[in-house]
């Protein structure tokens, strides 16, 4: 896609890592508003070596928005938290998991019916940073679809978990 030359607009970021590079980010001043549009979503870039696509693209926005560069934009990791395994999936009577948490603070972990319903809370207090592993046996739950529920902080992440008996 090549810019309109009569246009105001003006290119923000292009992909050149493919045989044809083209324009997948704009912006547009039309003097009493601005606005910037993308082909792609935001999160979805991947950072690799420095500098930093994400970085660089906010920067350029921000520019474009007329926001100072004095204001601190620091960059957040997309995770708090992360599950490793869960192990056997499906299982039968005893399951593994495997929690990674990057610093001190809050944790619940519990799992739900397919209805959102909580049948089992397995973790519910302050823990420390590091990595955990928990043993689960079930001896009420029935056959089905369950979720495992890993809620750090602001972070929430869910995992199906099959019971076969």
């Amino acid at each position: 896609m090549s810019p309109d030359t009569t246009s105001t607009a003006f290119t923000i970021f292009t992909n050149t890592g493919v045989d044809s590079p083209y324009f997948c980010g704009l912006a547009y001043d039309a003097g009493t508003y601005k606005t910037v549009g993308t082909s792609f979503e935001f999160m979805g870039l991947v950072d690799g070596t420095p500098p930093s696509t994400k970085s660089a693209l906010m920067d350029s926005i921000m520019h474009f928005f007329g926001i100072p560069k004095s204001v601190s934009v620091e960059e957040k990791r997309i995770f708090d938290a992360v599950f490793v395994d869960i192990n056997p999936n499906p299982f039968i009577s005893r399951a593994t998991i495997k929690y990674i948490i990057p610093e001190t603070q809050r944790v619940t972990l519990g799992i739900y019916d397919i209805t959102g319903r909580m049948v089992k809370k397995l973790v519910d207090k302050e823990v420390k940073q590091g990595s955990y592993t928990l043993d689960f046996e079930n001896n009420e739950m029935s056959t089905g679809i369950y979720f495992i529920r890993l809620c750090v902080g602001n972070y929430v992440a869910t995992e199906k978990l099959i019971l076969v008996k």
